[in-house]
């Protein structure tokens, strides 16, 4: 996504590149188990912090830094259909209960089926280790801040640049089904975020939403499966880090079925 950010398809795609920091109120930084995966990754010291955050916030004496990118998701999505349709891939809508009445009644139909269905999967597969974790944000305009922000504490806390609005989190309650608005939670997260950038208190705040995270006990489940005659592959799971990792994990489903297919040969 890097690469797509500095084309002349970033903003269709809505894709930015931007620098994130992580802030840690820990003696010593806590590193990630990926920051050899991305981009220009650093650690702080609480000087490098001062010089990105209000003083109020000097509990925070280290954390890292990398580069990144954000998504507008109502452009990405669309765009990446577009791209599927011009190579011949159809979209049909439907309406199903469960995974054995798309076997029963369409699986003869394909060689691989690919089960993407997010925290339907719980019902749809089914599949008991689904739970969801309830996000609470904000979006708003603020277009003078630039770089994105996390606090790595219990409650948490990040300010999200897009290329378009400036997203405000959040909150984390799991196995709570509601996407009911709680004010108070809203209220906080923008009393949180304002610490680190007091401009954010009066900031024009343009829509709040609630959402689920489709988790699941035991981790993302991609592996395949086969179904009487027929071979499904699944890839759900993905709690709140669906953009983050669909690259990845399509790549993994995709070796699943070569891998199949190579074993398919070697039998023949």
């Amino acid at each position: 996504m890097l690469k797509e950010s500095l084309s002349d398809n970033a903003d269709k795609y809505g894709i930015q590149s931007l620098t994130t920091y992580v802030l840690q109120d820990t003696e010593k930084p806590k590193i990630p188990y990926w920051s050899h995966i991305v981009a220009q990754f650093r650690t702080l010291n609480k000087s490098d912090i001062m010089s990105v955050v209000n003083e109020a916030n000097s509990n925070f004496r280290c954390g890292f830094s990398y580069l990144t990118t954000t998504v507008v998701v109502k452009k990405y999505i669309p765009e990446l259909c577009k791209q599927l349709a011009k190579k011949g891939v159809n979209f049909v809508r439907i309406k199903l209960t469960s995974l054995k009445q798309f076997i029963d009644e369409h699986g003869h139909m394909y060689d691989y089926v690919i089960n993407c269905t997010g925290f339907g999967a719980r019902e749809f597969v089914p599949d008991a280790n689904m739970y969801p974790i309830k996000g609470q944000v904000l979006r708003v305009k603020a277009p003078w801040i630039k770089n994105c922000v996390m606090l790595d504490t219990n409650e948490v806390t990040y300010i999200l640049p897009l290329s378009d609005l400036v997203v405000l989190g959040g909150t984390q309650e799991s196995n709570n089904n509601s996407l009911g608005m709680d004010e108070n939670q809203l209220n906080q997260v923008v009393e949180r975020c304002s610490k680190i950038y007091p401009s954010l208190k009066d900031a024009e705040i343009v829509s709040k939403h609630a959402g689920l995270r489709p988790s699941r006990h035991g981790g993302i489940r991609i592996e395949l499966e086969s179904i009487g005659q027929v071979k499904v592959v699944h890839n759900y799971g993905h709690g709140g880090s669906g953009v983050t990792i669909s690259w990845g994990c399509a790549s993994e489903f995709v070796q699943c079925i070569k891998k199949d297919i190579n074993k398919i040969k070697s039998k023949l």
